[in-house]
């Protein structure tokens, strides 16, 4: 289904070209409907649109990509080799 909608998107970015903005590729399928507020649209073609990446995260602030936070780390500790 992702495939079938940035294909017929043109891989153009459907938020970008709306707003009047550049050509933006598109990367990305969005549901225009959630998932979580209508399941039974969630493979419906006409429910996905391609966006950016950024748009995306516009869309979506709570799933935009960041680095993973890595746990705080203790400071090194000595480790002693012993060889027999």
């Amino acid at each position: 289904m992702r495939v079938l909608a940035l294909k017929r998107d043109h891989y153009c970015c459907a938020q970008c070209q709306r707003n009047g903005r550049p050509f933006e590729p598109a990367n990305t399928v969005h549901h225009i409907i959630s998932r979580e507020d209508a399941p039974e649209l969630a493979l419906e073609l006409s429910n996905l649109e391609s966006v950016c990446a950024a748009c995306h995260n516009k869309l979506h602030p709570g799933k935009a990509f960041r680095r993973m936070k890595l746990p705080d780390r203790k400071p090194a500790q000595t480790v002693r080799v012993i060889r027999m």
